[in-house]
């Protein structure tokens, strides 16, 4: 059976005995959006973007679009997000500059109304008034575990003139505002270069302080451990944590240090995430939010 982990990920899945299912999980990743996606992707509403800045730092950035806006080729081998790239790319505050042809991007799609969600990875091709488009290298589901239920209406217009605050060490509102979350993103980066950009979610105050370190529960998925290896492999991490309803989002990019020792609660492990800068700005653009049910698997 063709292995589609890096050792990062072998490793997590030997030290919790998975490894036979994340080889028959991993069968769903493919080189490109497979053709069942595609109806998906185009309902979609929100992307989540991640890539590495000049400075190796990763970010992760939250993007908002009417339904269409995200569309793949029939092959499935390119993807384009319709923007203008100056002033929707979410990651333009944090990399200074934003999304540039050959950069690479990691993706998720998700629709919180059915809790499904779509990742892809690739580089940007072009990015300019007309849109961002992609290459893709590699595209799969994920599962619905531990996804609040939400429905976003369509958004409204671009905000112009988007102002960011910026910093290093977080603010005891920001660090308050983390701990209350109940979903954020994040960024990962594979030995190869590639980017990952998967959801975390759980019931609020899922999320703690230890000092000046987050401390992450990791609860049980598709056991494929995408993000847990690539940070094993390199502890580079970009999280967002998106207020949607506010139309704001808060970026940090920093460290983390994996903690296999401390299964409880029903995770299988946690690992500890070490900030060191945040770009906190507006979506691109604004989107009304009715929240729903949290998830069934929340311990």
């Amino acid at each position: 059976m063709l292995d589609p982990y890096h050792e990062g990920a072998r490793r997590v899945q030997e030290h919790l005995g998975v490894r036979d299912r994340a080889l028959l999980n991993g069968r769903v990743v493919a080189p490109a959006i497979p053709e069942r996606a595609l109806g998906f992707l185009a309902e979609q509403r929100l992307a989540v973007l991640g890539a590495a800045a000049d400075d190796g730092g990763l970010w992760a950035g939250v993007m908002t679009g009417p339904a269409g806006f995200a569309r793949a080729t029939r092959d499935g081998f390119g993807l384009h997000l319709a923007c203008d790239a100056a002033a929707e790319d979410p990651l333009r505050h944090a990399l200074r500059g934003g999304l540039s042809p050959d950069r690479r991007v990691g993706l998720l799609f998700i629709d919180h109304a059915t809790r499904r969600r779509l990742r892809v990875g690739g580089t940007v091709v072009l990015a300019d008034e007309e849109g961002i488009g992609i290459s893709v290298a590699e595209a799969f589901p994920n599962c619905p575990k531990f996804i609040r239920q939400a429905w976003l209406e369509e958004p409204g217009p671009v905000v112009v003139g988007a102002v960011a605050d910026r910093g290093d060490a977080l603010t005891e509102a920001l660090r308050a505002r983390i701990a209350a979350a109940e979903t954020f993103f994040v960024a990962s980066i594979q030995p190869g270069g590639g980017l990952d950009v998967s959801h975390r979610g759980g019931a609020a105050g899922f999320l703690h302080w230890e000092r000046e370190a987050l401390v992450v529960p990791d609860y049980p998925g598709n056991f494929m451990f995408r993000t847990l290896g690539n940070l094993l492999a390199d502890p580079r991490a970009g999280l967002v944590f998106a207020d949607l309803a506010a139309g704001r989002q808060l970026q940090v990019t920093g460290r983390a240090e994996i903690d296999l020792s401390r299964a409880e609660g029903g995770t299988l492990g946690r690992w500890l995430f070490h900030p060191e800068a945040w770009v906190e700005s507006p979506l691109n653009r604004p989107v009304a939010v009715t929240p729903g049910a949290p998830s069934p698997f929340n311990p």
